[in-house]
């Protein structure tokens, strides 16, 4: 999907700084990070991308499309090809992991489908098949409320790959892993998606992840854009700017020009 920004913001209510007025592109099958102190309104980003808020000035375009102006079943249409990763998914915590991860493709199914899925699950192989993409394939009858967070994660992050979302939109997917686990699954998820020609967005709190995986990454503080620039143009002194009085445990390098993961 393409996505198309102009002059498109955000104000919460009682006018709370959201995000200025920016003018965006993002083509059709591009991956893109988006990096920022915390704050600085990356989430409410992805919200709007995914139609989940509604801008409060300026237009936005999916695939030329402007979302708020399609019918009530218009809008559903086009949200079931939008796919959201959460930072903290919201699975119910009774359910397995083979019907959260089914749950991905409700938007698609007929309503009777639906109901055969829920009381038993209609595919195995697809689920197991990305379950074991993500070195999770052992967990696929567990109950979600028995699973870690870093687990959880990655049920998150299959359901939207089982979905084959068009246009998939991650809030910090990796933040429970160990970096070795965080690098494994985010290329993973990258890969599928570079695979089905899906248009992914993420937002990142480790830097060297952003800048080795993703081709284009944007710096938010503050609700605006600092940069938007090719990863392996972004420079120490930006993302020192970017990162400037960021407390303590800052996700940045602390040699920025030093990228320990292999770029893919």
């Amino acid at each position: 999907m393409q996505l198309q920004l102009t002059g498109m913001g955000f104000t919460h209510a009682g006018s709370r700084a959201g995000l200025a007025p920016l003018d965006l592109t993002i083509a059709h099958g591009e991956h893109v990070a988006i990096i920022g102190p915390s704050g600085a309104g990356k989430t409410t980003l992805l919200r709007l991308l995914g139609c989940q808020l509604k801008p409060t000035q300026g237009q936005y375009l999916l695939d030329a499309q402007a979302p708020w102006q399609l019918s009530a079943r218009g809008l559903r249409e086009l949200r079931s090809r939008i796919g959201l990763i959460h930072q903290q998914p919201p699975l119910p915590p009774r359910q397995r992991v083979i019907s959260a991860i089914g749950a991905g493709r409700l938007g698609q199914w007929s309503l009777l489908h639906s109901l055969r899925n829920w009381f038993s699950p209609q595919d195995l192989d697809g689920p197991r098949r990305i379950l074991t993409q993500l070195d999770i394939s052992e967990k696929l009858f567990e109950r979600c409320d028995q699973l870690s967070g870093g687990q959880l994660q990655r049920v998150g992050i299959a359901r939207v790959l089982y979905q084959q979302a068009q246009l998939i939109l991650a809030d910090e997917p990796v933040s429970a892993m160990d970096p070795h686990l965080a690098q494994h699954t985010l290329r993973t998820l990258t890969e599928q998606a570079r695979k089905h020609s899906a248009t992914l967005v993420a937002s990142l709190h480790n830097v060297d992840l952003a800048l080795s995986l993703f081709p284009r990454v944007i710096g938010l503080r503050d609700g605006v854009v600092a940069f938007d620039l090719p990863s392996n143009e972004v420079s120490p002194a930006q993302l020192k700017a970017l990162y400037a009085n960021e407390r303590l445990g800052s996700p940045v390098p602390s040699n920025p020009t030093v990228i320990h993961i292999p770029r893919c």
